[in-house]
């Protein structure tokens, strides 16, 4: 419970991000991690993705012709001293060995920029756009901008995009659960003086329990987190392991000594509606038997809303019972699961999704809700991995995971959203060699489908690590978005239509119904069970260097 609260704690004084790479890589990674690590250290990605569309006997379905084959190359480029990172991908659909067409996407300060033929010629960038007659604002003050980016996390959706950024830009960091085991101590110590009460009692079993309550009001919340951000500052020790985890964008966002005043002015801003509390029973053995956290926040959008966790043990040889729900004045989401697992490598996860509307009946359609918005959604799903490490002929690590998601429907009626009986399944393998800068090979399969679906849709993908390279820089007079008038829209997509149904014509087409259920072919069976052949070591858990092993041609 206390560790919970931590990385909670940990949000607010901007220390999530370095927790999480903690918990992290303090575990050997995976040849699946490596290749993400790679990634982010700068290599390259090469493969070949091959895309087919099978129709349900009896349907008018579409479905493919032949399959739809594309090569995609996609680089990371980290940030430099003059230069933010950006994420580049170009995408080229192949008729055989010659293109047929080619798209391309770049991700650089926030802004999004695509090109595609089918489309046109021209760069459209989904960022704000220069105001008119001016350049680009140059030099603007540092500080500034992180004032306004900071205090403008209000809302719930914004403050999960800051972390997911911060805790995406520290994912190859080493472990640093040495240097923040003393602030974690520091933490423990400080939310036992929140303590309301302990309580001794009995189950049938004969068991002694304690349960204990915990409530922190929202100043008591922002005042720690200040001192930590205070401590952390000021600690050069700790400062430059973060820093050095984080690189040097982010250390100048989050990690700055000379920009307390604004990390203090987000803390204060933070939206704590009211008191956190915490309820916790354990044994006198230390098992946790029941867990309860309650925070309650505000959300810029949609007003306050309470969060919540629970954990109750299962009963005999069951498993936990964990739910997760979100609760507002107008809508009501709650996740429940139980979770098993094997010595095989086998896990299991199970349980229930709900979304239930709250207060809906003071609005209508006609105020602006959609109507689905106005119903419940009520979802079952069963999700089956398995995941093995084994070494192949020539020595190498390999790393297999197959995945299989099953969706349905609880509730019928028109209360309720109308969702498809789905399966999802995924079979992967992914092999290198050892030496941390060895190239990194991967195979994947997906495939969509289901009782509830007209067509069987089938992913594959085989493709590499690579030497990094430096893609082309963006035209200036790439056309902004949000510049385009209707005029300019509407004159735009149809022609971008009429091409593209001209180039998927070779590939897809309306399926007549058939009299006889087509052979599966391999790729849309459902994935083998892995083997269940002993795990044997991970790579060694040094931060890969980019990838020098260029792809097979």
């Amino acid at each position: 419970m206390k560790r919970f609260l931590c990385l909670l704690m940990s949000l607010m004084c901007l220390l999530l991000p370095a927790a999480h790479a903690t918990e992290a890589d303090t575990e050997d990674y995976t040849v699946a991690g490596k290749l993400i690590k790679q990634l982010w250290a700068g290599s390259g990605f090469s493969a070949t993705i091959s895309v087919e569309v099978a129709a349900r006997e009896g349907t008018q379905a579409m479905s493919t012709l032949k399959p739809i084959v594309m090569d995609l190359s996609y680089i990371y480029v980290r940030p430099t001293a003059t230069e933010t990172a950006e994420h580049r991908a170009d995408v080229v659909l192949m008729d055989g060995e010659s293109a047929a067409s080619t798209a391309h996407a770049q991700l650089k300060d926030g802004s999004l920029a695509v090109q595609a033929d089918v489309i046109s010629p021209d760069w459209y960038s989904f960022g704000q756009a220069p105001e008119q007659g001016e350049d680009a604002p140059e030099g603007e003050d540092l500080l500034g901008q992180l004032g306004e980016s900071l205090l403008a996390q209000t809302g719930i959706p914004a403050l999960a995009s800051l972390a997911a950024q911060a805790a995406g830009l520290l994912q190859g960091a080493e472990g640093l659960e040495d240097v923040l085991e003393s602030y974690l101590v520091r933490m423990d110590l400080w939310i036992e003086g929140y303590r309301q009460n302990a309580v001794l009692d009995k189950l049938e079993d004969g068991t002694t329990t304690m349960s204990v309550y915990y409530d922190v009001p929202p100043a008591a919340i922002k005042s720690q987190a200040k001192q930590m951000v205070l401590d952390l500052l000021s600690d050069q020790v700790t400062l430059a392991r973060l820093q050095e985890a984080a690189g040097e964008e982010m250390s100048q966002l989050l990690l700055n000594p000379n920009l307390q005043n604004y990390y203090f002015g987000a803390i204060d801003a933070l939206p704590l509606a009211s008191n956190l509390t915490i309820g916790r029973t354990v044994s006198l053995e230390g098992d946790t038997l029941e867990l309860h956290l309650s925070l309650p926040l505000y959300d810029a959008e949609g007003g306050e809303v309470t969060l919540r966790y629970d954990r109750t043990r299962g009963e005999g040889d069951l498993p936990d019972d964990n739910t997760i729900s979100l609760e507002s004045g107008l809508r009501a989401i709650s996740l429940t699961y139980q979770e098993y697992s094997s010595m095989t490598g086998v896990r299991v996860i199970q349980g229930t999704l709900t979304s239930e509307p709250r207060g809906a009946e003071a609005f209508t359609v006609e105020d602006g809700m959609p109507a689905d918005a106005q119903k419940t959604l009520a979802l079952s799903f069963s999700l089956k991995q398995e995941e093995s490490e084994t070494k192949d002929d020539e020595l190498r690590d390999v790393y297999t995971y197959n995945a299989t998601l099953n969706l349905e429907s609880e509730g019928e009626g028109d209360a309720y959203v109308a969702i498809p009986a789905t399966e999802v399944t995924v079979s992967s393998s992914f092999v290198s060699k050892e030496l941390k800068s060895a190239a990194t090979d991967m195979e994947a399969t997906v495939t969509l489908g289901g009782d509830g679906w007209d067509q069987t849709y089938t992913a594959t993908i085989t493709g590499r690590s690579r030497q990094k390279w430096e893609p082309e820089e963006l035209s200036p007079d790439r056309i902004y978005v949000n510049r385009m008038t209707e005029t300019d829209v509407a004159a735009l997509l149809p022609g971008a239509a009429l091409r593209f149904a001209a180039l998927m014509a070779d590939y897809l087409t309306a399926a007549p119904a058939a009299s006889a259920a087509p052979e599966p072919s391999p790729a849309t069976e459902t994935p083998a069970p892995a083997t269940e052949t002993p795990a044997t070591a991970a790579p060694a858990t040094e931060t890969p260097v980019p990838a020098t092993e260029t792809p097979a041609p």
